[in-house]
């Protein structure tokens, strides 16, 4: 069976994943022009919670692109500073609930306008359209290999 090599420049991963790694290094960038002394993991894990509060700790683990150690010593930390808190579940105790404290959701609000501006810097001058046509392909490229 012969193989025809693809360009480097048309492997569709390859595609996402530069253009994914530009996008994490420009958040990270705005989060350290800001006094919130986060890493971008501890925000990612703010910001589902802000988006969905009361998240079960495995919810966030199965988000986050790390395992559940390092989930749950991101959450440690993030309670150390008393910018979340854990409450036991009540249908399962043995779950638990994350939550921001109202230091976290203030921190959370003004973080994310790292999000908006890096969100901004990305899709300049590309048109609405096409933008919401790669959110659409995007979405039914992970659809396809999760299924």
């Amino acid at each position: 069976m012969s193989h025809k090599k693809i360009p480097l420049e048309d492997i569709l991963g390859r595609r996402i994943g530069l253009a994914g790694r530009a996008m994490r290094d420009r958040m990270k960038e705005h989060l350290a022009t800001t006094e919130a002394d986060l890493t971008l993991e501890q925000f990612v894990v703010m910001v589902n919670v802000w988006h969905h509060d009361g998240m079960y700790q495995q919810e966030i683990a199965d988000f986050m692109p790390c395992d559940k150690t390092t989930t749950t010593r991101l959450i440690d930390a993030l309670e150390s500073r008393r910018l979340v808190y854990r409450e036991i579940g009540r249908r399962d105790r043995r779950r638990k609930l994350i939550h921001l404290t109202e230091d976290g959701k203030k921190l959370c609000s003004e973080c994310y306008r790292c999000v908006l501006k890096t969100q901004s810097e990305a899709v300049r001058d590309i048109d609405p359209e096409h933008v919401r046509i790669c959110r659409d392909v995007l979405s039914k490229i992970s659809e396809n290999l999760t299924e």
